[in-house]
């Protein structure tokens, strides 16, 4: 039993929360903030956008807003798309390493994001306490602020700072 006891702690991805049930919009805009997955891949995709120069800098969180709205409206619909709750997961980890090794590839990297805005939109819609375009607009709102702020800490912190997140998410991303 005393080697079971970690086992216990396991719970899916923290993308889960009480639902602010009074108000859609407001549900909306804390999802993102309640489920550590979800805060932290946003995070991360502003702070890896803060690797490139002027309009480029917001194309990682437009194409991971875009997605996000996409899979937030299939979710919505009821399609669940498969893996879409480890793939989640999967991407803090992914995004880490991106950080870590500054990895500026935009061909292969920008489509791994839109595919995970994709997957945390769809977790986002089927996990809706009753969804509506209320709703949608509160996570696209609350998605945009954390790209923000991460392309904002990561114009702060600069290479070595951006690694070492990277680090952080890697190492994060083991406990999720």
């Amino acid at each position: 039993m005393r080697r079971a006891w970690p086992f216990l702690l396991i719970g899916t991805a923290w993308a889960h929360h009480g639902q602010l049930s009074g108000s859609p919009f407001l549900s909306g805009l804390a999802h993102p903030f309640t489920g550590l997955d979800h805060l932290t891949a946003a995070l991360a995709v502003g702070l890896w956008g803060s690797y490139f120069l002027g309009r480029k800098a917001l194309l990682p969180a437009a194409l991971f807003i875009s997605a996000v709205g996409v899979g937030a409206l299939l979710g919505g619909a009821g399609v669940a798309l498969p893996l879409a709750e480890t793939a989640a997961t999967f991407s803090v980890l992914a995004l880490g390493l991106m950080l870590l090794f500054a990895f500026r590839k935009t061909s292969f990297a920008l489509p791994l994001v839109a595919l995970f805005g994709l997957l945390h939109g769809n977790l986002h819609g089927l996990e809706a306490p009753t969804f509506g375009y209320a709703y949608l607009a509160g996570i696209l709102l609350s998605t945009a602020f954390l790209h923000a702020a991460g392309l904002l800490t990561g114009s702060v912190l600069k290479d070595r700072g951006l690694r070492a997140a990277g680090a952080l998410l890697v190492v994060l991303s083991l406990l999720l």
